[in-house]
């Protein structure tokens, strides 16, 4: 059982709402894989320790920040996909860029907003 299985248990017993609930985690790990209670992140640890927790972690720049699915970005004459940071690279940056992506989510707006030039 894993802190966000805990929290789970615990909501239930008292009747409360994970919404309402905060667990401190031992790291960022917990953030990052998604099992800090309101984590929108979905990443893998590999080389984990369970003994000293220690682990790296294999994240994507979109599925750190709770995007997931098929994600292009559109640079000039070129697509790439924009969870791959290479790919990002590949591009000319000091052009404005299109983002695709294909399972839109209105939750995804708040995280994008900032960098949407009309």
């Amino acid at each position: 059982m894993d802190k966000g299985e805990g929290m789970e248990c615990v909501c239930k017993y008292y009747d409360a709402e994970m919404s309402d609930t905060v667990a401190f985690g031992d790291s960022m790990n917990d953030f990052l894989t998604g099992k800090h209670s309101g984590s929108f992140a979905r990443e893998e640890l590999y080389n984990s320790d369970p003994k000293s927790g220690d682990a790296r972690l294999c994240g994507t720049t979109a599925s750190l920040c709770g995007i997931e699915g098929e994600v292009l970005l559109y640079g000039g004459r070129y697509i790439v996909d924009a969870k791959s940071i290479m790919g990002i690279f590949s591009l000319d940056l000091s052009k404005p860029l299109r983002l695709e992506i294909k399972e839109w989510k209105e939750e995804y707006m708040p995280l994008l907003e900032k960098y949407v030039i009309v």
